[in-house]
């Protein structure tokens, strides 16, 4: 995120409320396009080459693909297309 960016960037209590009650949101423009592009060619990458312990979280009828990997003792990430 930019600097300006994060100077600019202030989340409301109605967001927070909405978080806490959802357990997300969407906050728009937050990045730059180049941003969201470098965080979309990292999922590709992510996605066309999982790693060994990656497991597919969706069902087969599923639209779309998650995947989620983890390893002992370390934080999950969790990827969506």
């Amino acid at each position: 995120m930019s600097a300006q960016v994060k100077n600019q960037f202030r989340v409301t209590q109605a967001q927070i409320d909405a978080f806490q009650l959802d357990g997300a949101i969407v906050l728009r423009q937050l990045l730059r396009p180049e941003e969201v592009s470098l965080l979309k060619a990292g999922i590709d990458t992510n996605l066309a080459h999982p790693s060994p312990r990656a497991k597919v979280a969706s069902r087969s009828d599923d639209p779309g693909r998650l995947s989620k990997t983890s390893a002992a003792g370390r934080r999950m990430s969790v990827t969506g297309v």
